[in-house]
């Protein structure tokens, strides 16, 4: 009988655990992956031109406006002395091809 009005307090007490402490395990796996992960470059770091054309998906800036994005597989493309270029838009392209080294000076 002792068993048993043991076992149904356990359940009763597990049954009034708030909803989110069920969910603390996955959290804390969360935050030991947040501390191993490689940190996002800031903006400064994130490079203007490459060596080789950067993969969709590399963070890249923009050699006309310096704007950071992503590149996708339709990222307008340039390139100038051996350096790839990456375009947030096809205008900014255009305008780089004008006249490169207007844009080459601000990058460096």
């Amino acid at each position: 009988m002792k068993t048993v009005v043991w076992l149904t307090a356990v359940l009763v007490s597990a049954a009034a655990l708030p909803a989110s402490s069920a969910s603390l395990a996955p959290a804390r796996w969360a935050l030991v992956a947040q501390e191993n992960a490689t940190p996002a470059p800031t903006d400064e770091e994130v490079p203007i031109s490459f060596s080789t054309p950067p993969a969709v998906g590399t963070k890249a800036r923009c050699a006309t406006t310096k704007k950071v994005f992503t590149v996708v597989a339709e990222t307008t493309r340039s390139e100038y002395e051996g350096q790839h270029h990456v375009f947030c838009c096809p205008g900014c392209r255009s305008s780089f091809d004008a006249d490169p080294e207007k844009y080459i000076e601000k990058a460096e």
